[in-house]
């Protein structure tokens, strides 16, 4: 069977219901103590804790110049950090650019400047990688411990 989105369809649907931090909202509004994500190394977050992840995170970007419309490029493993960081640019309206996490040198080099981000969120385990790279003027790195 195929999947069609139909304008009907679309029409049907109301922002809120589809954008991250509306979502993230509502959830922690409506059920705080329900678990919402639980990843492979035991670690678990509540509604209402992956909201203030994402305020704490968004605080942070907006501190380092992040603003509604810009790309935020997240060089991190899938796992608690990538979700923050996500969420948190989604609470700003930001938008992320996840960049693959075994691009190196010049396709890594490619992949960020391309994307002009205005911030990127590096693991430290893969921050080596940018050594010598040229990057955007004016990139923010920021460590995904910093959100």
């Amino acid at each position: 069977m195929e999947h069609v989105v139909t304008e009907e369809v679309l029409a049907a649907v109301g922002s809120d219901d589809v954008v991250v931090r509306p979502l993230l909202e509502r959830g922690a509004r409506e059920a705080p103590d329900d678990m919402f994500v639980r990843f492979s190394d035991g670690v678990a977050w509540t509604r209402a804790q992956a909201l203030d992840a994402a305020y704490r995170g968004a605080r942070v970007l907006r501190a380092r110049g992040v603003r509604r419309g810009d790309r935020v490029s997240l060089f991190l493993p899938n796992g608690p950090a990538f979700l923050a960081a996500w969420w948190s640019a989604a609470v700003l309206g930001a938008v992320i650019v996840p960049v693959n996490t075994a691009f190196r040198g010049t396709v890594l080099q490619r992949a960020i400047t391309s994307a002009q981000p205005r911030a990127l969120v590096v693991d430290p385990a893969l921050a080596d990688r940018l050594d010598g790279q040229a990057l955007p003027a004016g990139l923010v790195p920021i460590a995904p411990d910093d959100l």
